[in-house]
């Protein structure tokens, strides 16, 4: 337990040191959407797992909106007391980048009608604060995606280890029932050599009658 919170601990400390959220602004519905977005050295795959755990708590079922994962209606009090759509989009920050993973948040009131830094400064200051909150649950979700993929392999070198041991016994068995059948084949060798000396020697006994 001592190990996995050091390794938390070191995880969040370099995660937290490279990822800040920032207001930005996006085009969205062919539309200038102010945003914020905060980018972690994880792949898309484990800072996913990670919004989704985040919200996970917060009972909504999200939706998927045109390229948006959205919680509609919810109330997430580190942001505000009212309940919004929140919108959440994870990607690479570029091609070449696949060890990091951009989310961007998109705050609305409903209906598709979104807020802006300048109209709701507290909100967005709140939602940058949740971004880099979230740098804990990136930690938890790159660590149980380790621990996941160490128990894969855990599970596969036990199933190869016991394959091995399954052919060493069958291989054992086989080279008891060959030095079975070497001993019996020796044993047929040395009687048959036996029978054909005093087969031998009962020819030459008559060939000398003859002569």
């Amino acid at each position: 337990m001592k190990t996995i919170l050091i390794v938390l601990a070191f995880l969040a400390t370099a995660i937290s040191a490279s990822a800040q959220a920032t207001l930005i602004t996006i085009d969205h519905n062919k539309l200038p959407t102010a945003a914020v977005s905060n980018t972690y050295p994880q792949p898309v795959q484990i800072v996913t797992t990670a919004v989704e755990s985040k919200m996970a708590s917060y009972k909504v079922k999200p939706k998927k909106i045109k390229g948006y994962t959205v919680y509609q209606g919810v109330i997430v009090p580190e942001i505000s007391a009212q309940p919004l759509d929140l919108y959440f989009k994870v990607e690479q920050p570029s091609k070449r980048d696949k060890n990091s993973g951009t989310v961007t948040l998109l705050i609305s009131g409903g209906n598709e009608v979104f807020y802006n830094e300048r109209d709701q400064a507290d909100m967005f200051t709140a939602g940058q604060s949740f971004l880099n909150n979230l740098t804990s649950d990136v930690t938890s979700s790159k660590l149980a995606f380790d621990l996941q993929r160490q128990n894969k392999e855990v599970q596969s070198t036990n199933k190869k280890l016991d394959g091995y041991k399954k052919e060493l016994s069958k291989l054992q068995r086989q080279k008891k029932d060959i030095e079975s059948k070497i001993a019996r084949t020796e044993k047929s060798i040395a009687d048959t050599e036996a029978s054909l000396k005093s087969a031998e020697q009962s020819r030459d006994e008559l060939k000398s009658q003859v002569e």
